[in-house]
């Protein structure tokens, strides 16, 4: 972010004044910064912004099964939900001028994380890095550190860059349109490893972008903020579903 582009934002000081006249709850911090686009050099408006926890450990994935063992299962929702439960995380989101501010932050070190539709988001940051056998509780690559300290006002500004997309058809096999089929990707790398329970809540902030895609009334997908790669793409359509409603008595 380069001073003129500072300068040029004329409310800018209003902006700032009004973040230094926010105060956070007594023993937490506040964070501010700027969201900025890579590939245009302009802020990233109304963009998702979570700071979220570094881990002091990873637990490993949930393991893919298909038993229906109620003690497994439970066991194992129990093991994860412990794992989320452990990581502080606090959102908010940009301003049109791309600044945001977190209040009321507990004390401690946050990966900040920005999630923009079209940009490569923190989850395919992240599981990056953990395929490449990067020490998630140090850092990540592409991914600010903040220390937040009680009663004091931290600063880190994020860039995001632009991701790939896939799109396409998703037709019967008499050429007709598939309309409401849920189409996902997922990376076919050899060494892709499952994210760690502790960054469920990235998509919290990011909700499904680059994840998961619908098809419209033309059988048509786009998803997009992908990391460069090789994909797989599935397509699933739920069938007899059925919702009904009862008159009270």
């Amino acid at each position: 972010m380069t001073k003129e582009w500072i300068r040029s934002c004329l409310w800018l000081g209003a902006c700032v004044s009004a973040a230094a006249g926010q105060v956070s709850k007594p023993g937490t911090g506040t964070v501010t910064g700027h969201v900025i686009c890579v590939d245009t050099q302009r802020p990233a408006r109304f963009a998702n912004v979570m700071l979220f926890g570094v881990p002091a450990s990873v637990s490993p994935a949930m393991p893919k099964t298909d038993s229906t063992d109620p003690a497994a299962l439970e066991a194992a929702m129990k093991s994860a939900v412990s794992a989320i439960s452990a990581v502080t995380y606090v959102q908010t989101q940009t301003a049109i001028d791309g600044s945001y501010v977190a209040e009321s932050v507990p004390p401690g070190d946050y990966y900040v994380l920005a999630s923009v539709a079209g940009y490569v988001q923190p989850r395919s940051l992240v599981q990056a890095a953990i395929d490449s056998g990067e020490d998630v509780t140090k850092g990540v690559t592409g991914i600010p550190i903040v220390h937040v300290s009680a009663d004091r006002a931290s600063e880190a500004e994020v860039t995001v860059s632009r991701g790939a997309a896939i799109e396409g058809h998703v037709t019967w096999d008499d050429g007709g349109a598939v309309n409401g089929a849920m189409v996902q990707v997922e990376a076919t790398k050899k060494d892709h490893k499952d994210l760690p329970p502790q960054f469920a809540m990235m998509a919290v902030g990011g909700g499904l972008n680059g994840l998961l895609g619908v098809t419209d009334d033309r059988g048509r997908y786009r998803i997009s903020g992908l990391a460069p790669g090789d994909y797989t793409v599935k397509a699933t359509l739920q069938t007899r579903t059925q919702m009904s409603m009862q008159r009270g008595r």
